[in-house]
């Protein structure tokens, strides 16, 4: 049975621990927050972009891009994007469990090219000695458009240079603090752009031409939104690091209050002991 000293440096070290789960609770919301902002940020300017090629393509439905082009699956690209740090639940758990259900399904009849994003994902492949066309660690600590931008453009490269004929990411998709989903997207080759009853440019003369506007502007679409992709991924990430350290702190009381408890029977387990000693001893003096 352990003494009260120790008890009492237990439930010490405990509350130390409760401290630092509620800080890192509190980092987690604050960053949470912030990436929030940017996905909300990236919103406009996507649902703007998507407008004007709807529109150009409602002046011109000829108009097509190499994006479009579909060709048999031979070999594939699959981007995994998982975290950098751990202490959020099962966020990389269950994001590298799904990752490898997906590679076994995408192998079955064509190559799968694989690339990861975030260092939990690239030491579990690396532990695995699973090959990786290309990784990157600490992208989604501090994600910023510019690192996204070099991801994308290799992976634009690599489908209109034909090394690749498809290009997946699998990532969390951000809904809620509290719901967070592990999906498969297709990212490469993209469905054609359809106009869905958006007017042409009423009247606009277009310098250079509307087709070399929407090549321009398709890309700049394509890159936006695999910058949200990384955005949503690390919302994610960090609502599910919240809740975790939530969780953490709330086991951290009920581990306190239960030694507390434990000492205090134990207090006065010793307690009643010695008045019984008191007593006896008084009662034998009497005779």
């Amino acid at each position: 049975m352990p003494s009260v000293i120790d008890l009492r440096h237990r439930i010490r070290s405990v509350k130390s621990t409760t401290q630092l789960t509620k800080a890192m609770k509190s980092v987690s919301a604050a960053k949470l927050k912030r990436f929030q902002g940017l996905v909300l940020q990236t919103r406009p300017y996507a649902e703007r972009l998507k407008g004007i090629l709807r529109q150009i393509v409602a002046r011109d439905s000829q108009i097509t891009h190499p994006f479009f082009q579909n060709r048999e699956e031979k070999r594939v690209t699959l981007v995994v994007i998982a975290g950098d740090k751990g202490l959020c639940g099962a966020f990389n758990t269950n994001t590298l469990k799904f990752a490898e259900a997906k590679i076994g399904e995408l192998s079955q009849n064509r190559e799968v090219a694989l690339s990861v994003l975030g260092k939990k994902g690239v030491d579990y492949f690396r532990f695995r000695e699973r090959e990786m066309l290309f990784s990157k660690a600490g992208l989604l600590s501090k994600p910023s458009y510019e690192g996204s931008l070099e991801i994308s453009e290799r992976l634009i490269d690599s489908f209109l240079d034909g090394s690749t004929d498809a290009v997946y990411l699998l990532y969390n998709k951000f809904h809620s603090v509290s719901r967070s989903e592990v999906v498969l997207e297709k990212w490469l080759p993209i469905p054609p752009v359809v106009a869905a009853g958006e007017e042409p440019f009423p009247g606009y003369e277009f310098e250079p031409s509307a087709e070399e506007i929407f090549k321009a502007m398709l890309p700049a679409y394509m890159k936006n939104g695999f910058y949200r992709i990384l955005l949503e991924s690390m919302a994610s990430e960090q609502a599910a690091r919240m809740m975790a350290m939530e969780m953490a702190t709330q086991n951290a009381t009920e581990v306190v209050a239960s030694l507390i408890l434990e000492m205090n029977k134990i207090r006065q387990t010793s307690i009643t002991g010695e008045i019984l000693e008191i007593t006896t001893a008084s009662e034998a003096m009497k005779r």
